[in-house]
């Protein structure tokens, strides 16, 4: 999928504000024996309940060294969708901002494309 950057921009935004108004849900660290200290794992609770991981990855095989921090969410069991695993999966904007992409994709909108709307009657 290649997005424009306009949209690009927009979920990246929107990713943004989510994260930053997310609360720390558990984390998990460790201090060496030179004293520096490592996070091991910390997860967030996004304000509309979804449980997502920070995890160090490479963004591609081609750069295994070159290092990012990647969001993961946790999937619960679902009656309604048995093929959906529980678990842990990476995040991506198809899959978790579904609704905010389609938005970010839809052309503009312009007078007279809604007629249901007082000010688009002519």
């Amino acid at each position: 999928m290649d997005l424009d950057k306009t949209t690009t921009r927009s979920l990246e935004a929107l990713i943004n504000d989510d994260l930053e108004h997310a609360d720390i849900h558990s984390a998990s660290c460790s201090v060496l024996e030179d004293g520096r200290i490592i996070v091991d794992e910390i997860a967030l609770r996004l304000e509309d309940g979804r449980i997502v991981g920070i995890d160090i990855g490479s963004l591609t095989p081609q750069a295994p060294d070159a290092k990012v921090m990647i969001l993961e969410t946790y999937v619960e069991r679902d009656p309604k969708r048995p093929w959906v695993r529980e678990g842990w999966r990476s995040m991506t904007a198809m899959d978790d901002y579904r609704e905010e992409l389609a938005d970010a994709l839809r052309p503009p909108w312009r007078p007279g494309d809604d007629a249901d709307r007082p000010e688009d009657r002519i």
